[in-house]
């Protein structure tokens, strides 16, 4: 019987083979983790958004009031009258249980699943970044205080008045992942701003005063040109649904 030819790769066409997908893998792969990175921080945003939207709605829900101002949560800020504004405030700066703060933050216990409300010190290593990667605060220098959610989220430096003033009632940025890197507006850090009827307001939507879509400012553009700063990028991903940058 005639025996029929087979036919292999030699090694050197193996080699070859190996080579050209270690190229195509070393091109794509970097892009992959980072849609994948986008599209897990624009979820954790999202949850976040949620998580709190509801802990707002129900302390309305609870005073039947359609005011947060008059909740008890927030009429138990206590402090000095800002002889500017008036009301009381409980900011970032102060010791989470100071007098001021003690009974507020006490009382949001109530309607968030809080794991801890620290305040930074020198060791805790955590930084902030603008989306171009400049750097932009390192909180080692300062004591600042941050809420952290039992799933990883971080309200940082909030800033919570017991009388409506020109930001809300409130305002603080949102971290989706805590202390992890890259700690960066427009990644894993976004600006929000508490509204007296409960609602989230993101810095650089339509409602604030610059729109992330029409802005000149480089500090409220969205865009991945190595120039914007971020700041409007909460209000990009939640009126588009992706980080699209």
């Amino acid at each position: 019987m005639k025996k029929e030819k087979t036919f292999a790769f030699t090694l050197a066409e193996i080699l070859i083979t190996l080579g050209i997908i270690g190229v195509v893998a070393a091109m794509t792969i970097p892009t992959l983790i980072s849609n994948y990175q986008k599209k897990v921080w624009t979820h954790q945003l999202q949850h976040s958004y949620a998580l709190l939207t509801q802990g707002f709605r129900r302390m309305l829900a609870d005073d039947n009031t359609t005011s947060l101002g008059q909740t008890e949560v927030f009429l138990s800020i206590a402090g000095e009258e800002d002889p500017d504004m008036g009301g009381y405030n409980c900011d970032f700066t102060m010791e989470t249980d100071s007098n001021n703060c003690k009974d507020f933050y006490t009382n949001l216990r109530k309607y968030f699943k809080i794991a801890d409300i620290k305040n930074f010190k020198s060791s805790d290593n955590y930084g902030w970044y603008f989306l171009n990667g400049n750097p932009h605060f390192d909180f080692s220098l300062y004591t600042y205080s941050a809420i952290v959610l039992m799933d990883g989220t971080m309200i940082v430096v909030p800033n919570f008045s017991s009388k409506v003033r020109p930001y809300g009632i409130g305002n603080f940025y949102i971290d989706v992942n805590g202390v992890k890197k890259p700690n960066k507006y427009g990644r894993d850090l976004f600006e929000f701003y508490l509204g007296d009827d409960g609602i989230l307001y993101p810095r650089g939507s339509k409602s604030d005063d610059e729109y992330w879509k029409t802005t000149a400012s480089e500090y409220e553009k969205c865009e991945n040109d190595g120039v914007s700063y971020g700041f409007g990028c909460a209000g990009r991903i939640m009126e588009e649904g992706k980080m699209n940058y």
